[in-house]
């Protein structure tokens, strides 16, 4: 037969009855450890006191002297003449008249739960006895330190009880701990991507149906993890079949390039002939590195000190020769840089690209582009700042807000449909990698956009 699975109510009312029933036996092993002390007389009756005053009357009336010694545990006397006169005893001052007034009137309750008993004695003097009924230990040193037994027990309960509860509530809650452990180890396994693993049931009803479902999670994120890595590797082949395509074209380019340079030209297709050499070692660059970035040994550029002078220049050659592409008029200024720049070039000139890319998408090509390279100080320090201008419709509101966002194509009157938003989101993070940034904004003198990079440099 199936086992019968326990439930979180069920637990908790078996603990909820196991306290009861702990919590009554606690009370009657109490009543019966004071029962066994009052029969062992380690604890006096509350009837003690008038007990014994009536066992004892005779000796109190025919002794020639009452001792005090003789007195139980928390009682007080005195002795009077026939007249009231006050002749012995252990009553304080303010009780004595009082005594003797209760003995006239024959009044035996006194104030705060007191009683009084009177013995007329043979010689002619009256003793007046005061005592309570209560309960009161056989040692007198315990009852001068402790509370009187009436209220020790309920004491003693409260502190049994909250053990009781405690220790109740520390089982129950290394009960339920265990019971969670398998569910804890379940949840740490999945957010470790370990997912190789049989889900075991719990003994609980309600924590199996948590592992339930975590399993099916599991399940379902260990089927979408397969999915994610097959597609993964198939666009790995994908793209290095791509690469391995590209290559071939690439190399008839170049080729042919090689023996037009050798053949007459005119200064013009010189020109040209070299532009479409060097962008062709450009693209069997970019080629190596999907080759490295596919088969994850890329090798990262350490940062290298540089002159702020060199780097406007290489920026200015790399924005002429995207623009002579594109058949772009540009125009380049440069102001004089002084300091030092401590960066990883190439992502800069790949950051500087993007930038030109993206003008040269949204110009006027008859006004082209310009670019201005200069220094600039912010409250952080002294920056080398490479702007490039457009002359197109600018952004829109929403385009300030999520230009460099990645895959952000943005409003139609600025932005065509056919690329996938990713220039100024990758020119921003080469930047921010640099520990400098990236801002764009509108042309204040006309239409157009402006954007441009900011390095910090030594000076």
């Amino acid at each position: 037969m199936k086992k019968r699975q326990k439930t979180l109510g069920g637990l908790f009312l078996k603990y909820i009855a196991v306290f009861c029933v702990s919590s009554l036996l606690l009370m009657v092993l109490e009543a019966a450890v004071f029962m066994v002390m009052v029969r062992a007389s380690l604890i006096l009756p509350a009837s003690y006191a008038e007990n014994w005053l009536s066992v004892n009357e005779e000796k109190l009336t025919q002794a020639d002297r009452v001792e005090e010694e003789w007195m139980p545990g928390g009682c007080r006397y005195g002795i009077y003449s026939e007249n009231g006169d006050w002749l012995y005893g252990n009553l304080e001052e303010e009780e004595r008249n009082e005594g003797w007034q209760h003995y006239q009137t024959g009044n035996i309750y006194g104030q705060g739960g007191w009683y009084y008993r009177f013995f007329h004695r043979d010689n002619g003097e009256i003793c007046l006895v005061k005592y309570q009924l209560i309960t009161r230990y056989a040692n007198e040193k315990l009852n001068q330190c402790l509370p009187t037994p009436e209220i020790m027990l309920p004491i003693v309960y409260f502190l049994l009880f909250a053990v009781n509860v405690y220790f109740l509530s520390r089982r129950f809650g290394n009960r339920l701990k265990k019971e969670l452990l398998s569910l804890h180890e379940v949840t740490e396994r999945i957010a470790g991507n370990d997912l190789d693993f049989q889900v075991k049931p719990s003994g609980v009803r309600e924590i199996n149906e948590v592992m339930f479902s975590l399993g099916k999670l599991k399940d379902a994120l260990q089927q979408s993890l397969k999915r994610q890595w097959d597609m993964e590797q198939r666009r790995k082949e994908e793209l290095s079949a791509l690469a391995h395509d590209i290559k071939t074209p690439l190399t008839v380019i170049r080729g042919n390039g090689e023996l037009l340079e050798e053949g007459c030209l005119s200064p013009e297709d010189k020109e040209n002939v070299a532009f479409i050499l060097e962008n062709a070692r450009e693209i069997d660059v970019y080629l190596q590195r999907m080759r490295q970035l596919l088969s994850g040994s890329e090798e990262m550029s350490e940062p290298l000190l540089m002159q702020g002078q060199d780097l406007a220049k290489e920026m200015a050659e790399t924005a002429k020769r995207l623009c002579r592409g594109e058949r772009l008029p540009l125009t380049v200024n440069i102001e004089k840089i002084d300091g030092r720049i401590f960066c990883v070039k190439e992502e800069i000139l790949r950051a500087w690209e993007n930038l030109i890319s993206n003008g040269a998408e949204h110009t006027d090509r008859k006004r082209g582009l310009e670019i201005h390279i200069q220094m600039k100080e912010k409250e952080t320090g002294t920056y080398l700042t490479a702007e490039v201008r457009d002359y197109g419709k600018g952004f829109t509101r929403k385009d300030l807000a999520c230009a460099d966002q990645e895959f952000y194509s943005g409003d139609i009157s600025r932005h065509d449909r056919s690329h996938q938003g990713l220039g100024l989101s990758i020119a921003k993070r080469f930047m921010e990698k640099q520990g400098g940034l990236l801002e764009f904004k509108n042309a204040e003198d006309g239409p157009g956009a402006e954007t441009s990079l900011w390095l910090f440099m030594e000076i």
